[in-house]
């Protein structure tokens, strides 16, 4: 499936500047799962699985699309809406967020949708007024403007309840890739891991694809947060980080004891002295360790 995505709001370059030189609107991040829902009530994920649910009883414009998430009462990763061999899943115990409705070949072929935001919405409120009896399903039609500015942590208070919110620019066409057209802002969580290892990237030359963490004896992967220079100079000095410590940002510990949804921040001043001023000067360890002392 070909479905639009957004960028995590700390992958942004900039990303305070960004915020205060384009127009938003925003609304709740769903933290579930991606469900493309076809006119014959077929859902897939956005990897195009075939979902474990039915939402035959919806009624979809001939030719289009519904974009959306699923949440579950089972949970995140109990959910048996993706479980091939589960009993197909009774809709009483979901509820399907939709938020978008575009055409069929967006999403099969890849190709971009060139309407407006604003009038795809008025488009799903029309889609809402079909379905008014279907009780598992929520439109989110609504556009309200983002005039937050730097002050985005401020707006996270009114979306405890959610993943966060998602910012969605003004006048912006339907992408069915990764976009800044979109921009989420999650609750995220910061924790201190060490480095046991590295995995080499296999797209550009002499560079790290990913740190290798250990955090409460689990091992996992932070693969965001670099720009492509920070990935060469780690590769360089890989074998002399091992046993750092690294500061992560993820939004939740999973049960499994992964970071789900993690980037990097930054090591902390635990590093070795002979790396620090090449880490400093690619912005690679927290900003406090860079300050010399002074002596009183």
């Amino acid at each position: 499936m070909h479905v639009m995505l957004g960028y995590l709001l700390q992958q942004v370059s900039n990303y305070e500047k960004f915020l205060e030189t384009h127009e938003f609107y925003y609304e709740p991040k769903i933290d579930g799962i991606r469900a493309i829902t076809f006119p014959d009530g077929s859902v897939y994920s956005r990897y195009g699985n075939r979902l474990n649910v039915s939402f035959s009883d919806l009624k979809i414009p001939k030719g289009f699309v519904l974009d959306g998430e699923i949440i579950s009462k089972e949970g995140f990763y109990k959910s048996g809406v993706i479980k091939a061999k589960h009993k197909q899943v009774d809709l009483k115990d979901i509820r399907y967020y939709i938020f978008d409705i575009v055409p069929e070949e967006t999403v099969k072929k890849g190709k971009t949708y060139e309407k407006p935001i604003e009038e795809r919405k008025l488009m799903l409120i029309d889609v809402k007024k079909l379905n008014k009896s279907v009780s598992y399903a929520t439109f989110l039609t609504e556009l309200k403007k983002y005039k937050d500015g730097k002050n985005f942590k401020k707006l996270l208070k009114q979306f405890e309840n959610y993943e966060g919110y998602i910012l969605k620019q003004v006048k912006s066409i339907y992408i069915p890739r990764r976009t800044k057209l979109w921009i989420k802002v999650k609750h995220l969580i910061d924790i201190d891991a060490v480095v046991v290892g590295f995995e080499v990237s296999k797209k550009i030359p002499n560079a790290i694809a990913a740190i290798v963490v250990k955090y409460k004896n689990r091992e996992f992967k932070v693969g965001t947060g670099f720009t492509e220079k920070q990935r060469q100079i780690l590769y360089q000095l890989q074998d002399e980080l091992i046993g750092s410590v690294v500061n992560i940002s993820a939004l939740e510990i999973t049960p499994y004891g992964a970071a789900r949804h993690n980037s990097f921040n930054y090591f902390n001043c635990s590093i070795p002295k002979k790396l620090k001023k090449i880490l400093c000067q690619y912005q690679l360890v927290k900003p406090d360790c860079c300050f010399e002392k002074k002596e009183s």
